[in-house]
């Protein structure tokens, strides 16, 4: 087909895609011609460079609008996806999907207050009967369902617990579980904090010595402190006293990405306590009680509201409110979220300036004879069509897109395109020095602390030890099999990079999770080494890791222990006497037949006897004098039978 036919607008047909596309941009590149478009019936993003000769199996068809469809069914389709966008980019979505009928104050403390902050430390403090639980629920509601929020924590006085469950349970739909006493005695042994997602504890139970060490190793996205002003702390002169609840307040502000206090008393007339007491929202955020005292006369604070009763009643300003309701209930702002084909376009729009074209284009021929010989594609997808999608992504190989993008995206914490993009940008950052020909899984460093903080966020800080124990530590696992594979392969650290591809596949929000042995060689195996060398090293992995596991043609990691674990652990307490008493029990077994009389570990010469008949002594070590000395002699005196007993050193 000749270049100067093909024009925006344009429909091509051919080999290489697998319905017609229409074209947006023709790009002239020597050898190369670049074509960008989307597919005609399911509108995935086309991003292609066709030689000349791929160019020339190409043919151009003329498009055609067909009006016979069902009205009825073209119509129900409009609504459907209209229902969805609304839905999904409603700005008061938690409030029309909650049982409640906010009042015009909590609707501005909650949407024109906190959840304008990126990182939410607020402090509402308004008068009693101001429904501050329902604001905290309008928060809880609106970040869950912006998936901004999965771990919530909510601290209240003791006698408040069971108020605050029924009334999140009874208006917002959320159920959440009461830790007390009689809870970490029914799942004892385990860490409850970590084990429930949205729980509600007493403050009092909370700030104990005991209960605090294992609330502060939970990570959580939004920590709600109901009667905050009872965290408090006091100066005096140089002196400064801290509450025990204060010191759980410092606790929960470490362990919390957003907090959220609930006042109705926030200031007890001294200023520095106040200034203290905002401390724990934002440390250092108020240097002194001055600072803080102008920003409350200047009305310019970030940290708190208060409104008194006065402020949130006004029959004028109620009738403002529901006009503008009813105007802009009438206003629809879309917002169209990234689509799945065109994911690899905006990781290189926003991760990089440019791409060098030629170089890209090199490194992945050169990747796709490599590929290609050594039988590393995925089973089912044709060479074209992987080439096509290495282009679009380059430099990742396409299993880095689709890992992060399909799987970890899948957490609700994740944000997926957000998610993507942000933990790309670590991955770049953390190899920039590094001169790699592309990015694959293997290619990420678990031993970068950023890199690592971003992944523990959505599948639990527990894992922060498996990545040591096997994969990152000095002794790690991963690492012994680097070295077991020979000096040949020592330098490429392939035992490091299988463990870390099957770390990246084995997390999932849905059911998919781990990776097959073709999987994993295409993203651990380097192209200077051939393929084999990583099943090798995968098949030590198998016996040297503690957390890995196979099932069903996948390995994958996991928080519990495989048998090479439960081994080590059993042999580390087994006791030396307890080893020596086994090993006299086998010696006993497998000499019991024998026709001679048999001595076992025998200390004494004179415990042997002088008689012409034949003995076996079987000593725990190697002693050539002591051998002599039991052979030659029967306590202090020289034996008579110079046919000396046969003696086995060392037990064999």
């Amino acid at each position: 087909m000749d270049l100067s036919s093909i024009t925006p607008g344009s429909i091509l047909q051919g080999p290489l895609w697998p319905e017609p596309i229409q074209v947006d941009m023709v790009e002239d590149m020597g050898d190369y011609v670049r074509i960008v478009g989307a597919t005609v019936r399911s509108r995935q993003h086309i991003d292609q460079w066709l030689s000349r000769a791929e160019l020339s199996a190409i043919a151009s068809e003329r498009g055609a609008s067909h009006f016979g469809a069902d009205p009825r069914h073209f119509f129900l389709a409009i609504e459907a996806c209209r229902y969805r966008l609304a839905s999904l980019y409603d700005p008061l979505l938690a409030m029309h999907t909650s049982k409640v009928d906010p009042l015009p104050h909590q609707i501005e403390a909650v949407y024109g207050h906190a959840l304008r902050l990126p990182r939410i430390r607020f402090l509402i403090a308004d008068d009693p009967g101001a429904g501050k639980t329902i604001m905290a629920g309008l928060i809880i509601k609106e970040l869950k369902l912006r998936h901004l929020a999965t771990r919530i924590l909510i601290v209240a006085p003791g006698h408040l617990k069971d108020q605050w469950r029924r009334e999140l349970k009874d208006r917002f739909e959320e159920d959440f579980v009461v830790v007390d006493r009689a809870t970490l005695g029914a799942f004892y042994g385990q860490n409850v904090w970590a084990r429930e997602s949205q729980v509600i504890t007493s403050i009092d139970f909370a700030k104990q010595e005991e209960i605090l060490s294992g609330l502060a190793a939970v990570q959580y996205d939004l920590i709600i402190v109901d009667e905050a002003h009872k965290m408090a702390a006091y100066r005096y002169g140089d002196n400064l006293s801290k509450t025990d609840r204060y010191r759980l307040g410092e606790r929960l502000s470490e362990i919390s990405t957003h907090l959220l206090f609930l006042t109705a008393t926030p200031h007890r007339g001294d200023p520095e306590n106040f200034r203290l007491f905002l401390d724990l929202l934002e440390p250092g955020f108020f240097a002194t009680s001055d600072m803080l005292s102008e920003s409350i006369r200047q009305r310019d604070n970030p940290l708190f509201i208060r409104r008194v009763k006065i402020e949130r009643y006004d029959p004028s300003a109620e009738r403002m409110f529901q006009q503008l309701q009813r105007v802009s209930g009438r206003v629809e702002r879309i917002y169209a979220p990234v689509r799945d084909d065109e994911i690899t376009h905006v990781i290189r729009r926003r991760l990089f300036a440019q791409i060098k074209e030629r170089e890209a284009m090199q490194a992945v021929d050169t990747f796709m004879e490599y590929a290609t010989r050594e039988g590393l594609l995925p089973a089912g997808v044709e060479p074209s069509e992987y080439r096509a999608r290495f282009r679009a992504s380059y430099p990742f190989l396409p299993d880095v897109v689709d890992t992060l993008y399909q799987r970890w995206g899948s957490f609700s914490s994740f944000q997926r395109t957000r998610g993507v993009l942000r933990l790309l940008a670590l991955v770049i950052a953390a190899l920039k020095d590094r001169d790699l020909p592309f990015i694959s899984l293997a290619d990420i460093n678990l031993s970068d602390a950023e890199i690592r903080r971003e992944l523990l966020k959505h599948i639990g800080a527990e894992f922060d030890s498996v990545i040591a124990a096997d994969i990152t530590a000095p002794d790690a696992g991963a690492v012994k099999v680097s070295a077991d594979l020979g000096s040949a392969y020592r330098g490429l650290h392939l035992g490091e990079r299988a463990a870390t591809a099957i770390f990246m596949s084995s997390f999932s929000g849905g059911v998919e999770q781990g990776a097959t042995l073709a999987d994993i060689k295409r993203n651990a195996a380097t192209l200077s080494s051939p393929a084999a060398v990583v099943a090798e090293a995968v098949e030590k992995l198998k016996g040297r890791l503690f957390y890995l596991q196979y099932q069903s043609d996948r390995y994958f990691f996991s928080n519990q222990a495989n048998l090479n674990r439960l081994l080590l652990t059993r042999m580390e307490n087994i006791a030396d006497r307890e080893i020596q008493e086994t090993e006299k029990a086998l010696l006993r077994q497998q000499a019991g037949s024998a026709p001679l009389n048999v001595f076992i570990w025998c200390d004494r010469s004179a415990d042997i006897p002088d008689t012409p008949d034949l003995k076996l002594i079987i000593l725990p070590d190697a002693n050539e004098t002591r051998m002599n000395e039991l052979r030659d002699t029967k306590g202090e005196t020289r034996r008579i039978d110079p046919g000396a007993p046969p003696v086995d050193p060392g037990g064999g």
